[in-house]
């Protein structure tokens, strides 16, 4: 995981409250009690009415969505209109399959390239994940579980929707993905006092379904039509407003799981005479959460009377003995603004220069998988007017590797130059299984661009 450091000084009332203060990274933004969100699946008209429903009661929630289809309809346009007030997409896999019936590497690809997709349509990360049918699993094929698993994880999802997935998986480490608790209003029919009774259980039993996840999801399909819509209503007007919840969209949530999950606050060594403490927080960087949502301090302790980051100031909350401060992410570890995608063309073996796309003008690549010689090879040529900095390659390989991630780093791309980056492929599985095809071979590349940053998906396929 890419990881960077951020400097951390609180200055106190007085000594002492710097030496009895104590730091903590709250498990929900804002110290809130819950995050609360949804979930909707499938290319559907309807998301948009759901969207505009939603949003004026101040909720969030995340659209899951198919590849665009055949006709073109639910392409970039109907993504982009999705995202407005605050909403964000998911990865529902290309064409809708049943994920647990398909060879592995059919999987991977359904998967990592419903992704591809739709990020280089809307320019925006996406790290969350909703299986169709809610099928990730085989009682009829033992593999199939470790598949979806693993598809997801090399495809860069670190968040799925299905709770049992993700807490009861022995191929999941702990803390690895995050979830949701779902409550569901009704996908035709709202039958509001089923949900009530389901979503005041969870405040009933808060402990013990806090363990699971701390964010309560609406869900799963915008399927209500007529009157249905004006009971749905009902419900959002009750739901929102509320004091103790974070209303987020499932990718702000993934991302601020994550950070608070592997960030670490180092405490620097403490001058007992001296009102001011250092800390040293070490945190994912943004490529690695799809978001870029400050990360919650609780300082228990009084006192506090200025909080900087790297030397710039950052406000915070004071209360009873508590204080709240939601610390920025560096400027310099941005999301890439723009995303676009190459997919090279089948007999891309043939092809000798890198291809360029009309996002980044001048910047072209080309991908070349040697299985029989073991080797993987990324080739980056630029314009006499493109130059590239602080490239960062992720390569994303076939579920038939044994290793699914190779990281390499390039400094720069100079303008009217060109590079090539060659990485040893891992071994491959043995067992017939994982060896069945398509072979989708990924480069995704974040970098710094003349327009700010940027990323470019390489893609090759071999069926």
């Amino acid at each position: 995981m890419r990881m960077y450091s951020q400097q951390v000084e609180v200055q106190f009332a007085s000594p002492q409250d710097a030496v009895q203060a104590t730091c903590t990274l709250a498990p929900v933004y804002g110290n809130r009690e819950w995050a609360f969100s949804a979930r909707w699946d499938d290319n559907n008209p309807n998301s948009l009415v759901m969207r505009e429903r939603m949003a004026e009661h101040g909720l969030k929630g995340t659209f899951y969505l198919n590849q665009t289809d055949g006709k073109g309809r639910f392409g970039a346009q109907y993504a982009r209109d999705l995202l407005v007030d605050g909403f964000s997409i998911g990865g529902h896999s290309q064409t809708h399959p049943k994920l647990a019936e398909l060879a592995p590497n059919a999987v991977f690809y359904e998967v990592l390239a419903n992704r591809i997709e739709r990020e280089a349509q809307i320019d925006r990360p996406i790290n969350s994940f909703a299986f169709p049918y809610g099928q990730y699993k085989s009682q009829d094929d033992p593999v199939a579980l470790e598949a979806t698993t693993r598809a997801l994880r090399r495809s860069g999802y670190h968040h799925c929707v299905y709770i049992d997935f993700v807490n009861n998986n022995p191929h999941l480490a702990q803390g690895e993905f995050s979830t949701v608790l779902q409550v569901v209003p009704g996908d035709r029919k709202v039958n509001a006092a089923k949900f009530k009774e389901r979503f005041d259980r969870i405040f009933k039993y808060k402990g013990a379904y806090a363990k699971a996840s701390r964010c309560i999801s609406l869900g799963v399909h915008p399927w209500q039509q007529g009157e249905e819509w004006d009971k749905l209503e009902v419900l959002f007007d009750e739901l929102s407003g509320r004091a103790d919840f974070w209303y987020c969209n499932l990718t702000q949530y993934a991302a601020y799981y994550r950070q608070q999950h592997f960030s670490r606050i180092e405490n620097q060594p403490i001058n007992e005479a001296s009102a001011t403490r250092r800390y040293v927080l070490h945190r994912p960087d943004p490529t690695e959460l799809g978001d870029g949502v400050p990360l919650t301090w609780v300082i228990n302790g009084g006192g506090v009377r200025a909080v900087r980051v790297d030397g710039g100031p950052v406000e915070f909350d004071q209360g009873d003995g508590t204080v709240v401060v939601n610390l920025p992410h560096s400027p310099s570890r941005a999301l890439p603004q723009k995303i676009a995608h190459i997919e090279l063309p089948a007999g891309a073996a043939q092809v000798a220069d890198p291809q360029e796309c009309d996002e980044f003008p001048g910047a072209g690549f080309l991908l070349r998988p040697n299985p029989d010689d073991g080797v993987l090879t990324l080739s980056c040529r630029t314009g006499d007017e493109c130059e590239l900095g602080d490239v960062r390659i992720r390569f994303r390989l076939p579920l038939q590797y044994e290793t699914g991630i190779i990281d390499r780093h390039l400094r720069g791309v100079s303008a009217e130059s060109r590079e090539t980056v060659r990485v040893e492929l891992p071994p491959r599985r043995r067992e017939a299984v994982w060896s069945g095809a398509p072979h989708y071979y990924v480069a995704e590349v974040d970098f710094s661009g003349s327009s700010g940053p940027g990323r470019i998906f390489v893609t090759y396929c071999v069926d």
